[in-house]
């Protein structure tokens, strides 16, 4: 094949230089043109098949050479820069692959202790030896003003890594508003964490300071396209932007991926993500964000049983992607596969133990059969007392309280909710809403009108929540006038 001949000529051209580990930058070099050159061919609506296959197969032998390259390198020579450009090709691969690309990041920064970026992605993957790291003793012989500003972003990336969302993020808006990358990073774990409404208000801000940063702006785009009702106008704009600034970016042909489903192009939107999935680097896999919107375009389609395919397949290689899950197990339950919903969530809660996603996941599986309905509300009282942000949970708990009758009970967990500083503000209208209505049911008129006229007044995003509450509100004013 062409596509081998090209390699091994390239390879034989640079046979001499492979102890050099200075010529590692060329060989990547190479690599990342030579793939980005492949792309403009094989995503070509109408390109030959027979030369799609070959550019895809170069790919392939091509990142197999590039690793053959760097693993000759003598011992002695295995400075920092090879050890770094090893963790990149194995970075995107499997489980094993993630692990090793960690390993040789930590022995980037003991070999160059200035490495600050290779240290944070090792902190944030929570290893053993991530957590016994001295963050403030790491800057300490830094004389810059930045350097409390640094021990703060490491002690922040440490928190993430043992699962210390919360935390992290308390301990990151102490650096300030107006750094388009710990906004992102602070956008990034708001959406961890369900809280949607927080996670897009800062990816915008990000967005806004630096136009030019395509990291993260995927996961904005979703959460633009997930607004009830979708924000179309600004994930429109998103899209254009990022195209008109690199349009080889994966970022790029997510957002207008997610934009042509907004608008109803499905045909679009299905070849949109087909490209977005295809465009790796290093022959890496898919984004799970490219993942993910194709098996949305794809349910929007009907292709149901290849939609999930495509989701199980994602899951696979992110285990720790509880969007992936998300998707997946809702999906399950509006189809009423309860089986399925199981097994999807088993694999979830193997996986993620301690997410409180995962725990209102199990609960919604639970809720759909009349004898785990006792159970689910004990998971979501617990998760709702511990994480009070996630609103997923709120109201589902709201919901079943309703459904049994429970008004004294929901009655008293509205009231802490809306006196806790934890809950979004957002919320605060749909909550004093809902508890107005809890009192009018256990005839306490008088407590009810206060709250639905606080519900009133709140700042409340939900339009439907503000006409439900005016309603009720009328109907409040009718009845006092009775008493």
């Amino acid at each position: 094949m062409r596509s081998s001949k090209m390699t091994r000529q390239y390879t034989t051209q640079n046979r001499e230089q492979e102890g050099n580990p200075w010529q590692v930058g060329s060989v990547l070099r190479f690599a990342v043109t030579a793939t980005v050159l492949s792309f403009a061919v094989t995503d070509k609506p109408h390109s030959d098949f027979r030369l799609i296959k070959t550019m895809r197969k170069f790919r392939k032998v091509l990142v197999r050479r590039v690793k053959s390259v760097l693993a000759k390198i003598p011992g002695h020579q295995y400075i920092p820069k090879v050890r770094y450009a090893m963790a990149k090709l194995l970075a995107g691969k499997d489980h094993k692959g993630a692990n090793m690309s960690i390993s040789y990041l930590q022995d980037v920064f003991t070999n160059c202790n200035s490495a600050f970026g290779s240290l944070a992605t090792v902190l944030r993957s929570g290893t053993s030896t991530a957590t016994s790291v001295n963050t403030e003793a790491v800057v300490e012989s830094l004389e810059s003003s930045g350097a409390a500003n640094l021990a703060t972003w490491l002690e922040a990336q440490k928190l993430l890594g043992t699962g210390q969302a919360e935390q992290a993020l308390k301990i990151m808006s102490l650096l300030g508003t107006n750094n388009p990358k710990i906004l992102t990073e602070m956008g990034l774990v708001y959406n961890s964490l369900g809280m949607r409404h927080e996670a897009r208000s800062e990816l915008a801000k990000a967005h806004s300071l630096d136009s030019e940063q395509h990291y993260a702006m995927d996961t904005l785009s979703l959460l633009f396209a997930q607004n009830t009702p979708p924000l179309a106008k600004e994930l429109e704009s998103l899209a254009t932007q990022l195209m008109n600034s690199n349009e080889n970016t994966i970022e790029a042909w997510i957002a207008f991926g997610h934009c042509a489903r907004v608008q109803g192009k499905l045909k679009t939107a299905l070849y949109f993500a087909h490209k977005a999935c295809n465009l790796t680097i290093f022959g890496d896999k898919p984004k799970s964000e490219a993942m993910m919107l194709k098996a949305l375009v794809l349910l929007d389609l009907e292709k149901f049983d290849e939609a999930m395919r495509h989701l199980s397949a994602a899951i696979k290689r992110d285990v720790k992607n509880i969007d992936l899950y998300e998707l997946q197990i809702v999906t399950y339950l509006q189809r009423a596969k309860i089986r399925e919903a199981r097994a999807a969530v088993a694999i979830c809660m193997q996986n993620l133990p301690n997410s409180p996603r995962a725990r209102v996941l199990k609960a919604q599986v639970l809720l759909a059969s009349a004898s785990g309905k006792e159970e689910a509300q004990s998971i979501l009282e617990e998760v709702v007392f511990a994480h009070p942000y996630l609103l997923e949970a709120v109201w589902l708990l709201i919901s079943q309280y309703d459904s049994t009758h429970n008004y004294q009970k929901g009655t008293e967990v509205l009231k802490k909710l809306t006196e806790n500083s934890m809950v979004p503000f957002h919320s605060m209208g749909r909550l004093h809403h809902q508890l107005g209505e809890f009192l009018s049911k256990t005839g306490m008129p008088a407590a009810a009108y206060h709250h639905t006229n606080i519900a009133l007044t709140k700042q409340c995003d939900e339009a439907a929540v503000q006409v439900g509450a005016i309603t009720f509100f009328h109907e409040l004013l009718n009845r006092s006038m009775v008493f």
